[in-house]
């Protein structure tokens, strides 16, 4: 079993591809599951995988828990003994907080394909999670941000 399932509360969770490739909704995960659990199996360390409270990275103070998800019969479903409850992070989560992190590190978001991650359904919710987020921004991270979903306006509008 992997050891990161036992370590989630719905305050520290699980985000970043880890949650993006977890099939915690009818329209998430894919191939790329198979590949992130295998990674997990053999102990690689994988960015945002944990995060929330007593984490290097905690997005708790801006989106509370908006997003955080309860996912013990997914992951189950892949086969992992499972007992406990599993906090992951939904796409959308996931996304705001790679997002974060991303404007933390003053790094591009350019890495973030939002089309492929978010479902059309999600893109509304995203909204939620920008307004949440810009009161908090810089002026230099607010525009970085906002250049970037000038990029994705069809979708995020």
């Amino acid at each position: 079993m992997i050891h990161l399932w036992q370590e989630t509360t719905p305050e520290r969770y699980i985000s970043g591809l880890v949650a993006l490739n977890l099939p915690t909704a009818g329209d998430s995960g894919d191939w790329h599951t198979l590949n992130v659990l295998s990674a997990l199996r053999q102990g690689h360390l994988l960015p945002l995988a944990l995060v929330g409270n007593g984490q290097p990275f905690n997005t708790n103070d801006i989106f509370g828990q908006l997003g955080v998800l309860e996912a013990r019969a997914a992951i189950r479903s892949l086969g992992e003994p499972v007992d406990e409850p599993v906090y992951v992070a939904s796409h959308v989560r996931a996304v705001a907080d790679m997002v974060v992190s991303l404007l933390t590190l003053g790094e591009p978001l350019s890495s973030i394909p939002i089309e492929d991650w978010v479902p059309d359904h999600g893109y509304r919710e995203l909204a939620t999670y920008w307004a949440l987020l810009r009161p908090r921004l810089t002026d230099a991270r607010a525009a970085t941000l906002d250049a970037w979903l000038h990029q994705h306006q069809d979708q995020v509008a």
